[in-house]
């Protein structure tokens, strides 16, 4: 083999690496936005049965307290779903527990 042919090899094995990892980087962060979704979709609904909201309005509701404490709203949705989640768990009902902030926009009075 020529260096040419040698070369070439060399930039299609480069190639192809950086293929994979890009694809598996994008397969990530597709995975996280699906998981990100899911879970501000679940804090919708428990705002929507707690308050008797609409799908929008429990958004904007998750939306201004994300804006109001300055928690990520990924994050203030994990919050209320584990809060939930604990509620649960003191009543006997198993579930996993929530961690992160404590935003205030979501208590009941």
């Amino acid at each position: 083999m020529g260096s040419t042919a040698l070369d070439l090899t060399g930039v299609c094995s480069a190639s192809i690496s950086a293929l994979l990892l890009h694809g598996a980087d994008t397969a990530h962060h597709l995975q996280k936005a699906v998981d990100s979704r899911d879970l501000i979709g679940q804090a919708k609904g428990i705002l929507m049965e707690r308050f008797s909201l609409d799908d929008e309005a429990a958004f904007r509701m998750l939306v201004k307290s994300s804006q109001d404490t300055d928690i990520e709203l990924t994050d203030v949705a994990r919050w209320l779903t584990g809060e939930t989640g604990n509620r649960h768990a003191a009543q006997g009902v198993a579930v996993s527990d929530g961690a992160g902030a404590t935003p205030a926009s979501f208590s009941e009075g």
